[in-house]
């Protein structure tokens, strides 16, 4: 494999993901530097001690997100040196004990970096043979792994050992034959595609997508029922489509059908997968993607292939130009990837003055990562809106909601907050608390169907089911620091009086509420709350824009406690 030396804007860019103290892209950044080293990339050397560094100071937290630190024994297996890392790499490993996915991350960290001397690693005595042989086989020659023991099989494993054979697979370091003497790695494969845990399949389709021996003939899942499969198996599954399926129609109508997937993990598995690859058509699927999604890290990836790929279509060339111009949170991620493209060259010329005249003349990737840091000192309101439209209930733009109120963010000129909403679509009861606790929001915004004391959530069936006043208000009591509590649905008023002794406002609806009305305010309010008015005052601007819009009687539906 040819090596080809990372460049110092992606290095840039993976430091300051590294130090952003964001656990999701922390680990995506991790990834990413993996990946860049399985497919030939490197650190020169004067860099490397301080990637190496960065990740070891992530590994010993207490309290760390764990795939955090298992990803960075990941990426040190691709970079590490056992001068500087080894210490580090065991110290995690004994933080962590009888874990397997951190055992064999960093058993594989510690092969790499001493191969030709695997016996005389101490740290490898403490952990299950299996598990460090097979996680070795993704960085050590075979011939020095003594193999005679071990043998898999599908039927009676365990998911961590079927998980390790099938890293060993996507990362194409596998011997043939490895599941059984008579039989493919491929076959194999494809009979765990449909294994009863979702963790095995999402594994499985990414050794499809990873194996350069491997084809769409060893899938064992079909596309036309993707909709049907847990989240991440979907994630894994539209990364796929994406990346290798060669019909360009049906490539781009999974595309567009992913696009618009209520699971967050799929369409970003889903902008991984379009992120590489460009045929002629796509911009008819990725552009309105982009404008219409939401979600910070899918939005990147999106931007960082439009510009990868603007010299070849115009329309990629004006989006990445306007995206780079109007979202200044965009900026690194175009430039990113117009890298080598004369797109890159153009945007420099620019000379943005509200950009440049904070980074000097440098103009590179590290300075305006820092100056998009300085810029985000402002204040920061973080909305955690649940949208949730039942099976057999009447359908609701929930859709347009979310994306009228984004759109409206955009356009407001110097905001004195920054408004970020999370949406969570298709919101399960079982997983109200989950979301409330992963957004840590100052304002809970629920969008969707109400009445008789509650709100109405999914079941796991995707049905109605109701969830009432006081448990509204225990779960916001018990979340806390919650501010503002917005109940966008018909008949929520009743609501508010249990909720209001936990925060300091609630807005609710005492009456059935037309679904333009519904848009109007919500984008109305947080674009109030963008140019710096309080909560009264953006409910005020919120009812008027509702009344000049929707009408009076729509208006007066609305009702706010302090």
């Amino acid at each position: 494999m040819k090596k080809k030396k990372i460049s110092d804007q992606q290095i840039a860019f993976i430091e300051s993901e590294l130090k952003s103290g964001d656990a999701k892209a922390q680990k995506t950044a991790l990834q990413n530097l993996a990946a860049l080293y399985r497919r030939g990339g490197y650190i020169g050397g004067d860099r490397i001690g301080g990637m190496e560094t960065l990740i070891v100071s992530q590994l010993l937290i207490i309290g760390q997100d764990k795939k955090v630190a298992r990803w960075g024994l990941n990426a040190l297996a691709q970079l590490g040196r056992w001068a500087t890392c080894q210490r580090y790499v065991e110290a995690a490993i004994s933080l962590y004990p009888g874990d397997p996915e951190i055992e064999a991350a960093g058993a594989a960290a510690l092969c790499k970096m001493l191969s030709s001397h695997t016996k005389d690693i101490e740290a490898l005595n403490r952990i299950d043979p299996r598990i460090w042989k097979l996680a070795a086989l993704q960085t050590c020659d075979p011939k020095r792994i003594d193999l005679t023991d071990i043998k898999i099989n599908v039927e009676r494993d365990d998911k961590e050992i079927l998980k390790l054979a099938l890293i060993t697979i996507g990362v194409n370091r596998d011997i043939e034959h490895l599941f059984h003497p008579r039989h493919s790695n491929g076959t194999f494969v494809r009979e765990l595609c449909a294994h009863d845990d979702p963790i095995v399949q999402q594994y499985s389709v990414w050794a499809v997508t990873e194996n350069v021996r491997l084809d769409l003939q060893h899938l064992g899942l079909s596309f036309d029922s993707i909709e049907n499969l847990p989240p991440n198996v979907q994630s894994k599954m539209y990364q796929l489509a994406a990346q290798r399926l060669p019909d360009p129609r049906r490539r781009l109508d999974l595309i567009v059908q992913g696009s618009y997937a209520h699971s967050i993990e799929a369409r970003e598995g889903l902008a991984k997968g379009v992120r590489h690859s460009y045929f002629d058509g796509l911009e008819s699927a990725v552009l309105p993607w982009l404008q219409q999604e939401t979600v910070p890290v899918i939005r990147g990836n999106l931007a960082e292939h439009i510009a990868a790929y603007s010299a070849e279509c115009g329309p990629y060339m004006d989006m990445a130009r306007q995206s780079f111009e109007e979202d200044q949170s965009l900026r690194g991620r175009i430039l990113l990837g117009a890298e080598g493209t004369p797109l890159y060259g153009q945007l420099k010329a620019q000379q943005d003055p509200d950009l440049f005249s904070l980074i000097g003349e440098e103009g590179d990737l590290a300075s305006i990562l820092k100056a998009a840091r300085k810029a985000k000192s402002m204040p920061k309101k973080s909305v955690c809106m649940l949208l949730a439209s039942p099976r057999g209930e009447p359908p609701l733009r929930l859709d347009q909601e979310v994306r009228d109120a984004v759109q409206k963010l955009k356009l407001v000129e110097k905001p004195s907050v920054e408004i970020d909403i999370r949406p969570q679509w298709a919101v399960k009861l079982s997983e109200f608390t989950d979301h409330l606790l992963n957004s840590k929001p100052q304002i809970v915004h629920f969008s969707g169907h109400g009445g008789s004391g509650a709100i109405f959530v999914e079941d796991e069936l995707g049905m109605a089911t109701p969830l009432p006043a006081d448990g509204l208000a225990a779960l916001i009591e018990a979340v806390g620091n919650i501010e503002c509590v917005v109940l966008n649905a018909c008949h929520s008023a009743d609501l508010t009086a249990a909720t209001k002794a936990h925060v300091k406002v609630v807005i609710g609806c005492d009456a059935s509420i037309d679904d333009a009305a519904a848009i109007t305010f919500t984008r109305s309010f947080y674009r109030a709350l963008a140019h710096g008015k309080d909560y009264e005052s953006s409910f005020k601007i919120a009812v008027a824009d509702v009344t000049a819009q929707n009408g009076t009687v729509e208006a007066k539906k609305y009702k706010m406690q302090i």
